[in-house]
């Protein structure tokens, strides 16, 4: 968990010091979860916690030398946005594994 992407995002990496907005992606995935898929702020609280998670991932890979990332974020383009943001790192080296699929 401590050098997964997802739990370092969501300031969910025990013994890890959370970036501000990882704690905002936490902050807003509990609101979220708190207030249920239905209801009068539901797409709003979602669109609060992607645009959340979404610059957590801009930080987490800013600062990362190694990266733990499920296909997930892949698949969904996640981490390509995150890449092509200005001052984002280049990768020397990426190793993918697809045993899970």
């Amino acid at each position: 968990r401590r050098f997964s992407l997802h739990w370092r995002c969501h300031a969910a990496a025990e013994g890890e010091r959370a970036s501000p907005e990882a704690l905002k992606t936490r902050k807003a995935y509990r609101e979220m979860i708190q207030h249920g898929t239905k209801g009068p702020r539901a797409d709003q609280l979602r669109r609060s916690y992607q645009q959340a998670l979404a610059e957590a991932r801009r930080v987490e890979l800013r600062e990362a030398d190694l990266v733990f990332s499920t296909c997930v974020s892949c698949r969904r383009m996640a981490i390509a946005q995150a890449l092509s943001e200005e001052g984002a790192p280049a990768f020397w080296q990426v190793i993918l594994d697809e045993a899970g699929q």
